[in-house]
């Protein structure tokens, strides 16, 4: 094969990978790296908003990023991640707006 001819994997495809790993189990840190919250502002006000509900919070996150606000990840990379957080409410969600917009 020519080594011209190789793809390298792109940024995003990196960063899919990593999203699960790089955020483990908080949603918190979900959240923040998801919409580049390097200050913190963003979560803490959708933390306050839904009272630290986890499910909320993730939803709300997920809206904030549909809204276009945020990194740019492939669904099946947040679907990883929100497994990882043992958020299976927004889990389900996720997968079924997943499986609306591929329909």
């Amino acid at each position: 094969m020519d080594p011209v001819s190789v793809e390298r994997p792109s940024m995003l495809n990196l960063l899919n990978i990593r999203l699960p790993s790089r955020v483990g189990p908080r949603i918190d840190v979900f959240g923040t790296y998801l919409l580049r919250d390097n200050d913190g502002n963003k979560m803490a006000n959708i933390a306050a908003n839904c009272q630290g509900k986890p499910e909320s919070m993730a939803m709300e996150v997920l809206r904030e990023w549909l809204a276009g606000k945020g990194v740019e990840v492939s669904w099946e990379s947040l679907v990883a991640t929100l497994k990882k957080s043992d958020l299976s409410g927004v889990t389900d969600d996720v997968q079924m707006m997943l499986e609306q917009l591929r329909s």
